[in-house]
């Protein structure tokens, strides 16, 4: 268990789904995105991985015994995307998602340690922008490439980067269009 860590619109879901691009191949039985921004209860966060998984429900088993029993021998990738909205809830099931597979790896994201056992945090800071920036300095164009996929039909190019450099530098804040944007219909890796 990966979390990471960091305020938000940092760009926590991007790095993710990057890891998880340039991982993906290594994990046999697939990688899959699962983006918990509506989940409050563990049964909730279960169900929403059992549902990103493809399981049908069982009326046997709870959903966590599912998605446990479905992974118990696979080598697979899970990302969790914004596990800040149920931190005990999400360290409940990876706990017991953990402990009840033999090669399962989760890649979390929140603004807050989940604390679940085994736990590594990996904390996400804005990226540094220069005293000058040229319009292809990485934060700006990750400004840009977020307000791009929010906004399909605007155009952001390098004359539309420089003003985007006033509200990076500003105190505690990151480019707006950051992180909203992403999502599991963006996720540039297979999902399984």
């Amino acid at each position: 268990l990966v979390t990471l860590v960091g305020s938000g619109g940092v760009g926590k879901t991007r790095l993710a789904q990057q890891v998880a691009a340039d991982v993906a191949e290594s994990y046999v039985d697939g990688a899959w995105f699962c983006e918990l921004s509506e989940e409050v209860t563990a049964e909730g966060v279960a169900r929403r991985i059992a549902s990103t998984l493809r399981l049908d429900e069982r009326v046997d088993l709870g959903a966590t015994e599912r998605v446990i029993e479905v992974l118990r021998t696979q080598r697979a990738l899970l990302v969790l995307d914004n596990c800040e909205h149920a931190v005990g809830a999400v360290a409940d099931v990876v706990d017991r998602l953990l402990s009840g597979t033999q090669a399962v790896t989760v890649l979390a994201t929140s603004r807050e340690r989940l604390a679940a056992h085994g736990e590594h945090l990996w904390q996400v800071a804005p990226l540094a922008l220069p005293p000058d920036p040229q319009p292809d300095a990485p934060p700006l164009k990750l400004f840009a490439d977020r307000a791009a996929a929010a906004r399909p039909r605007v155009r952001v190019g390098p004359a539309e980067r420089a003003p985007g450099a006033g509200g990076c530098r500003r105190p505690g804040r990151v480019a707006p269009a950051v992180g909203p944007a992403s999502g599991p219909d963006r996720a540039p890796w297979p999902r399984g």
